[in-house]
């Protein structure tokens, strides 16, 4: 390796000598930028998961409570109109739909 020749933006592009020490450090920090990033690209993965199995149980618990007030409503649906009588009833058997 020994020495090689960068540009540096900060003189205008010009080439600048640079020493292999400098060159090794470079790439330990590159390698440390990497596993750090490839941990928060893990942890970020985890989050979303996690977020994404509560979603999903929140979710089946709302099905299984709509699924009930369905059931609900048909059954109270049949009722009136097998009945007349009962609170709201009369208000189904007289629309049109």
């Amino acid at each position: 390796m020994g020495k090689s020749i960068e540009n540096d933006a900060t003189f205008g592009g010009e080439g600048r000598l640079s020493t292999s020490t400098e060159d090794s450090t470079s790439a330990k920090n590159l390698a440390s930028t990497t596993k750090n990033s490839s941990v928060d690209r893990n942890e970020l993965l985890l989050d979303i998961t996690l977020k994404t199995m509560v979603l999903l149980h929140h979710n089946q618990q709302l099905q299984n409570k709509l699924t009930a007030l369905q059931m609900e409503t048909r059954n109270f649906v049949r009722s009136c109109l097998r009945k007349t009588t009962g609170p709201g009833c009369a208000d189904l058997q007289n629309r049109d739909d």
